[in-house]
């Protein structure tokens, strides 16, 4: 797998690696040398992540999108997302491959709004699969 990611960053600058288990998690490597941060989806299937950070990931490095956070997003995903940086190394147990390459990488979290359009924190949320990492 590690022949893979460094193939996919050398030819691309970065890769998107998913990551199947329980729970389910989806992160960036090597975004950070373009925008200062790798992106994480923790609790949501490769299949509805991979497809939402790859264009979170045009619209920040193309397009020139500011990064803000905590706010609702509905252009990527049927649920809205948010960004929320994620605390320290909370994402160390997720994206180890990251950490090889920048110990000290900062992530933000792809948040998920549950189908109500409620986040965590929010009274009425339920997406217990999600992890949050903030």
């Amino acid at each position: 797998m590690r022949q893979a990611v460094k193939e996919r960053i050398d030819r691309d600058g970065f890769t998107i690696q998913p990551i199947l288990g329980s729970p389910p998690y989806t992160y960036s490597i090597q975004l950070s040398t373009k925008i200062g941060y790798e992106l994480i989806a923790v609790g949501v299937g490769s299949t509805a992540a991979i497809p939402v950070m790859a264009q979170l990931i045009q619209d920040l490095v193309v397009n020139g999108m500011p990064i803000e956070l905590n706010k609702p997003m509905d252009k990527y995903s049927n649920f809205p997302i948010k960004l929320m940086e994620v605390k320290g190394s909370w994402a160390a147990p997720y994206a180890t491959i990251a950490y090889e390459y920048n110990k000290d990488v900062k992530f933000l979290q792809m948040v998920y709004s549950d189908e109500n359009g409620k986040f965590p924190g929010e009274e009425g949320y339920s997406f217990p699969a999600q992890r949050v990492l903030f």
